[in-house]
């Protein structure tokens, strides 16, 4: 189980936005905007895995991103996220069985999980508009 959610913090931490920003992992942690993301979401996880009584290999979210930045990443910084593959080849991502299994977790217990629910939802339009999708809803004007 430990093993299972180390790989939901670290693809939850950078998968989404990699695919978002359609760039390699390396560049994530070179931008103080998205090291603050990666850092928001990883601490909305803790939050999850805490209500879930689940414990991982790392006592808290910062000795998680201490380990995240330090050795995890450095060894894919060359490598772009599975989810981005997956938009560009017009499929559907993971990102419910990521992000989204997080937000629905800590909407289970009473909180919200305001970043993972802004990934999952930017990952699910992007997949959307790669596969020529719409949903149906046109915006209309405010008339004022």
């Amino acid at each position: 189980m430990q093993k299972l959610w180390g790989s939901v913090l670290y693809h939850c931490a950078l998968n989404g936005l990699g695919a978002i920003l359609g760039v390699k992992c390396g560049p994530l942690l070179e931008h103080e905007s998205t090291r603050t993301l990666i850092t928001d979401v990883v601490q909305e996880v803790f939050q999850v895995l805490s209500k879930e009584r689940i414990t991982v290999e790392w006592t808290n979210a910062e000795a998680y991103l201490q380990d995240l930045i330090g050795r995890l990443c450095p060894v894919t910084c060359e490598l772009y996220s599975s989810m981005l593959r997956d938009i560009q080849n017009g499929k559907k991502t993971e990102i419910e069985a990521l992000n989204g299994a997080i937000v629905r977790l800590a909407h289970d217990h009473g909180f919200d999980v305001p970043v993972n629910w802004l990934i999952t939802k930017l990952v699910k339009v992007k997949e959307k508009i790669s596969a020529g999708l719409k949903d149906g809803k046109e915006l209309t004007a405010v008339q004022g």
